[in-house]
């Protein structure tokens, strides 16, 4: 994805993923891009939420969860100086507020 375009936003809150529509895709390398996301949201915590709805659709992925996860890797790409800097002896203190909606997800309802 070197000449990729790029994306100046994450997936879109609205935007609605769903289990069964779309052609499937290979599973193998789609758990492999979803692991290296998980990997790379510790110190980009602005990506956690994307790569969260991505994660759900590792059983069974379809070209609109693929499609998804490209569009988080050209994000990466256009943002890449975004994300948290941990120094060695520093003690960090974190806050967060997390705000659960199931009802408005099809899958999970």
């Amino acid at each position: 994805m070197l000449g990729c375009k790029l994306a100046i936003s994450l997936i879109d809150r609205k935007e609605k993923l769903s289990g069964e529509v779309g052609e499937s895709v290979d599973y193998e390398r789609y758990q492999r891009l979803v692991v290296h996301l998980i990997y790379l949201s510790h110190p980009r915590s602005n990506i956690l939420f994307s790569v969260n709805v991505v994660s759900r659709y590792m059983h069974d992925p379809r070209k609109g969860h693929l499609d998804a996860i490209y569009h988080i890797l050209r994000y990466m790409k256009s943002t890449p100086v975004k994300g948290l800097i941990f120094k060695k002896k520093e003690h960090a203190i974190s806050e967060g507020y997390c705000e659960s909606d199931w009802a408005s997800c099809m899958d999970d309802r």
